[in-house]
């Protein structure tokens, strides 16, 4: 009885909760060729990343464009080597963004 008031259902949960928690996905583009960020044919997990994920854009010897041609992209972390053109839509970063290349943010109206 004294460990059932101690430690109710509840605090277990919350001690338990971040062991289990989920991880972001780390997302590469995994082409050759320029193309489009919401094109899941070009990253590594076959679908355009997701909130919190991770991207890695990083071609070694090639030099291609992402483009984000429409939509509110949104991930944790951009670690982006190759040029990055963001010609409608957003892109929004909720920690760390790297672009060590071209990158065009196009604020024209739509």
């Amino acid at each position: 009885m004294f460990i059932r008031y101690l430690f109710p259902p509840l605090t277990l949960f919350l001690l338990l909760a971040p062991l289990f928690s989920a991880h972001a996905a780390t997302v590469v583009w995994d082409s050759d060729q320029s193309g489009d960020w919401s094109d899941g044919s070009k990253w590594d997990t076959g679908a355009p990343p997701q909130p919190g994920d991770d991207v890695v854009i990083d071609r070694p010897n090639v030099d291609l464009t992402v483009t984000i041609s429409g939509g509110i992209q949104e991930v944790r972390v951009l670690d982006c080597q190759e040029s990055l053109h963001v010609i409608a839509g957003a892109l929004t970063v909720t920690d760390i963004a790297e672009v060590f290349n071209d990158f065009r943010l196009n604020s024209a109206a739509q």
